[in-house]
């Protein structure tokens, strides 16, 4: 019995003991703060000895990491709603691509994502497959992916009968006709008629695709009668359709039916086409036609129509013999980018120096070239009142005829300085050039060729100022030697030209003592333009002899943070991390040093993980942590540090 006693009573004094202390560690962690126990950098909490781990205990007395949300979230007393409260309302997260959403993309704009989207959906396994395939044909269509388009259509195919089949080999055909082969177009559309059933709609719009591939392929006498087919069937009334009509039959030549189409016709368009109808067919002279064009008004060349009004000024001012005319119109139709539309032909550089030849001769016999003086020839020229296609026909015809060496620089300038004025720059390259018929572009002085290429760059067209640039014998007076090379090395890397553009650059460095500070700083430029482009060894070679004319403390730290970016992308970590830390230690007594510092120490420490040194990543976090004063800041390096800590517990 007192055995039995004592048993219960050393029970009862366990049970107290063990309490205690768990009351007392109840005490102790509700006294700290609460970021002692969620930051793992803090120092250990000093325990009573009952309550301390001993060496080999795995047991976590405290949490060594931080398990909570990473976002703030308020939590309410109980877990339970009051009774009475409403129940909240939860929105839906849906994070699903649905055809609504590829929808809203494209509608918005964003055809490249909806593409992308779409390309990692199986569509041939859903049961709306249809409608998630034409979503994917109007994306790949905006994207200009014409192969694949044409690929996806013909799969199509099999899986389609009727009307809808018939709709897909309608946009067969318009893409072969977009893609410029026109005879597949028209095959597609024979198949079409009979291999499906198109409704009253598609046939329609299946045979004006026809008459397309017809006029595309220049069958203009098999376009007219796919024409009367298409009328006898569906009686279009429309004034697109009788200029239509009439465009084609002047196409085919006869002008005197395409007067029948234009009849009572209104419009700006209408009018153009009478005036070529009545000019071919005879019932309007040149001089007539010309006359009502009203070419003694400037016209501006902004207007819509501006390409039909000097094609037609081109064709009246050939029969009339007015070649003044004939220069001015073909000067502006030459230029690039303007297009000239049916039933108008393209004119050619060879029509163009005909009709300088042709002006030329009519004013020489008043202004005779004198080859002992050609600057006082020039200077008669421009006041004898021969207009500015005169002036240039004259030129261009005497720089043709080989005149002697010295007056050709002279004869050459006059000539580009006044296509320059007139805002026709863009012929000057097709006069001059490696096959061009006023010689090689090396010809033009240093100064218009900068000129045009600084048009070119702001016209983006970077290959050609490369071109250009790349022709000037020496920099332009208002820059000197470095200033040159680094524009000439921007322009070809934008060009695609990086190669170039930085053996150029390194080139001028190795030949160079020392730059200035803001020298050196364009430099960095164009080193950075090639990081930009993803030429990341190319720049390291660029920042490599860059290094040997460093002169100021930030500059190298600069470089040496440059050059870490470099090796981070080409993922060589560790070289990385320690460029970085090189560039946090530099001391520059700037403002904004600690700031750099600390970002190029953050950096480092990325590129410490990514390389796998996690002690090292978390040394340099716990350093950064010390120097931070913001709160954001602190947050982000404990969650930096909790994460190497999850990390490394896993890897163990």
């Amino acid at each position: 019995m007192c055995r039995l006693f004592k048993l219960l009573i050393g029970c009862l004094f366990n049970r107290w003991q063990n309490l205690l202390s768990g009351m007392a560690a109840a005490v102790l962690l509700y006294a700290m703060s609460p970021n002692v126990l969620s930051d793992p950098t803090n120092p250990p909490v000093s325990l009573p000895l009952y309550l301390r781990q001993a060496a080999d205990d795995t047991r976590l007395w405290l949490p060594q990491l931080d398990i909570g949300f990473r976002t703030q979230i308020s939590v309410q007393q109980s877990l339970l709603p009051e009774p009475g409260t409403t129940a909240p309302e939860f929105l839906p997260v849906d994070t699903s691509t649905t055809l609504a959403r590829i929808r809203m993309l494209r509608q918005a704009g964003a055809s490249g994502l909806a593409l992308a989207l779409l390309k990692e959906i199986e569509i041939e396994h859903k049961s709306d497959w249809l409608e998630w395939e034409q979503e994917l044909w109007l994306a790949l269509r905006a994207a200009g992916h014409s192969t694949m388009l044409l690929s996806r259509l013909q799969t199509a195919l099999s899986r389609l009968d009727g009307a809808l089949k018939a709709r897909v080999y309608v946009d067969i055909a318009g893409v072969h006709i977009d893609q410029g082969d026109p005879r597949r177009a028209r095959s597609v559309l024979r198949a079409m008629w009979v291999d499906s059933e198109p409704d009253n709609q598609i046939a329609m719009t299946a045979r004006r695709l026809m008459i397309d591939a017809y006029r595309t392929e220049k069958l203009f006498q098999d376009a007219d009668a796919a024409c009367s087919r298409f009328q006898a069937e569906y009686y279009p009334d429309e004034a697109s359709w009788g200029e239509l009509r009439a465009t084609i039959l002047l196409e085919s030549g006869r002008p005197g039916e395409a007067l029948r189409y234009l009849i009572g016709q209104q419009g700006v368009k209408a009018e153009r086409l009478r005036l070529v109808a009545r000019l071919r067919e005879g019932s309007y002279t040149a001089d007539d036609v010309l006359t009502r064009l009203g070419l003694s008004a400037e016209q501006p060349n902004v207007r819509v129509d501006a390409h039909f009004y000097w094609g037609i000024v081109a064709e009246a001012a050939l029969l009339a013999k007015d070649w003044s005319s004939r220069v001015k119109a073909l000067e502006w139709l030459l230029v690039p980018g303007v297009t000239i539309e049916a039933p108008m032909l393209p004119p050619t550089r060879v029509q163009l120096l005909t009709a300088y030849d042709r002006l030329a001769a009519e004013i020489l016999p008043a202004i005779p070239y004198v080859s002992q003086d050609p600057g006082s020839w020039i200077n008669a020229v421009e006041g004898a009142g021969v207009g500015l296609e005169g002036q240039r026909a004259l030129l261009v015809t005497m720089l043709r005829s080989g005149i002697e060496e010295d007056a050709v620089g002279i004869l050459t300038r006059s000539l580009v300085e006044s296509l320059i004025e007139a805002k026709l720059s863009p012929l000057v390259l097709l006069l001059y050039g490696d096959a061009a018929p006023m010689g090689s572009e090396s010809q033009i002085e240093d100064d218009l060729l900068q000129t045009l290429a600084q048009e070119a760059v702001q016209n983006r067209r970077y290959a050609l100022a490369s071109r250009l640039s790349g022709r000037m014998r020496a920099p332009p007076p208002n820059m000197n030697e470095g200033e040159w090379v680094l524009r000439r090395s921007r322009i070809q890397i934008f060009a695609g030209q990086a190669d170039d553009g930085l053996i150029a650059v390194v080139d001028w460095l190795s030949g160079s003592d020392q730059l200035s500070e803001g020298m050196l700083d364009r430099v960095m430029q164009v080193f950075f333009d090639l990081q930009t482009i993803g030429k990341h060894a190319l720049a390291l070679k660029g920042f490599a002899q860059a290094a040997n004319l460093v002169q100021t403390p930030r500059q190298r730290q600069e470089l040496l943070f440059w050059m870490a970016e470099s090796h981070a992308a080409l993922n060589k970590h560790v070289r990385s991390a320690d460029l970085f830390l090189r560039s946090a230690v530099v001391d520059t007594s700037a403002a904004t040093a600690s700031r750099w510092n600390q970002s190029a120490q953050f950096k480092a420490a990325v590129q410490l993980t990514q390389a796998g040194l996690l002690v090292d990543a978390r040394m340099v976090y716990l350093d950064l942590l010390q120097q931070a004063d913001d709160r954001n800041q602190q947050l982000v390096l404990r969650q930096k540090i909790q994460d190497l800590d999850l990390r490394k517990a896993w890897s163990q």
